[in-house]
């Protein structure tokens, strides 16, 4: 909903306007952190460099535009990112970038340790399906402890619990639930997909909240892990 996207776009202000430089869109249409790359970066006024497909799938076609247009922001799969830093030219490229996200997969500390390597660069890891509106939590990754999806965003609600949906212990694995005004509305023409996974949240009387099927734990220092 709209409401969804205004709240996602609120919270990522701080990030997105981090950087003054361009913002490059290597994404297809049909990924929801598109919107990323192409709304919200032209709802805070920022220049989108639109990638064809040839540089979406060349990492030294899409260095050179890098380099070209001044791009400073990307965002990637930690797959992607670590075919493309195999690539000389991307790797020389990201030594301009101010700003890179991961999203989608999880993080290894030798990616952290590779992508920090390629200069001053900020690397932020981000989760969420797409049910809830791209990115759900986030944090700054420095490349020291354990990789993790941070805590959540602005007026974003993370649960872990166990199989009777009952909060489990601090640093007990349990199920990702989401809540908020992040939620997607529902699955298109599928009411019993969507009441399958949409659920009550037993926390806030009159909401709902998405069941993810991830798992994840909470750390001691209020970050929350992802187990798989």
């Amino acid at each position: 909903s709209h409401r969804a996207l205004a709240n996602l776009l609120s919270a990522l202000t701080p990030l997105i306007t981090g950087s003054d430089g361009r913002v490059l869109c290597a994404t297809n249409i049909t990924f929801d952190i598109f919107i990323t790359e192409s709304l919200l970066a032209l709802a805070l006024g920022k220049t989108v460099v639109l990638a064809n497909d040839e540089e979406m799938l060349l990492p030294w076609k899409m260095a050179e535009l890098m380099t070209t247009h001044g791009v400073t922001m990307l965002q990637m799969t930690p797959s992607r990112l670590q075919m493309c830093l195999g690539n000389e030219a991307f790797y020389q490229a990201m030594a301009r970038a101010e700003i890179i996200i991961t999203v989608g997969e999880p993080l290894n500390r030798e990616l952290i340790r590779l992508t920090k390597a390629t200069g001053g660069v900020r690397l932020m890891n981000l989760y969420g399906p797409v049910e809830a509106t791209v990115y759900v939590s986030g944090a700054e990754m420095s490349g020291v402890g354990r990789p993790h999806i941070g805590k959540p965003l602005a007026n974003c609600r993370i649960y872990i619990l166990d199989k009777q949906q009952r909060p489990v212990l601090p640093t007990s694995p349990g199920e990702l639930y989401l809540a908020g005004p992040c939620l997607a509305e529902g699955y298109c023409n599928d009411a019993e997909r969507t009441a399958a996974v949409f659920l009550p949240d037993p926390f806030c009387p009159g909401e709902r909240m998405y069941k993810t099927g991830d798992l994840g734990r909470l750390l001691p220092d209020g970050n929350i892990e992802f187990l798989g």
